[in-house]
This record gives structure tokens, sequence and C-alpha cells, in this order.
């Protein structure tokens, strides 16, 4: 049974850290059988 994660990234990173991480998405969903979204939105501060 395939397990699922989201990755939340905010929208003002530059284009090669979402490529990268788009990259690394597929490396973790085929090492550990996990379905990931990455979602990409406006940052939010964090408390």
């Amino acid at each position: 049974m395939k397990k699922y994660a989201t990755i939340i990234i905010p929208r003002e990173l530059k284009q090669n850290v979402v490529d990268d991480i788009q990259q690394m998405k597929k490396t973790i969903e085929q090492k550990y059988d996990l379905e990931i979204e990455v979602v990409i939105e406006e940052g939010k501060q964090r408390e």
C-alpha cells in the first residue's frame, strides 16, 4: 500500500531550488514507495 506525503514550498524560492526538490521527490518516491505531491504556494510565516 502506497503512502502519501506533501511537500509545501514557498513561491518565492528560485526556480533551481524548485527543480532540485522535484528531482529529489522522484528519488524518494522510488526508494520508499511513496506518492509525494509538491505544492507551491505563497509563503507562510511559521511561529
